[in-house]
């Protein structure tokens, strides 16, 4: 369960927090949100600093090219 190969996050889980970020939810309690749907820690399959990092990485990504990428969805939909 501790090992690294063991602790991934899968695709998702990535979906839920990013979810999850979007209703200004952090890494934490997404975490512990996964927790509970999931039944127990044992179940969750990666741990809340492989949370924590996933919202920290998403929001570098972004960064302040929001905008931008909001109008670039329109453009796609259209």
């Amino acid at each position: 369960m501790f090992m690294k190969a063991n602790r991934s996050m899968t695709d998702i889980q990535k979906t839920f927090v990013s979810k999850a970020a979007r209703l200004k939810l952090g890494g934490r309690k997404a975490f512990r949100g996964w927790k509970e749907l999931s039944g127990g820690y044992g179940n969750v399959g990666a741990f809340e600093i492989g949370f924590k990092n996933f919202v920290r990485d998403m929001k570098s990504y972004i960064g302040d090219n929001d905008g931008q990428m909001f109008v670039e969805n329109l453009i796609r939909k259209n």
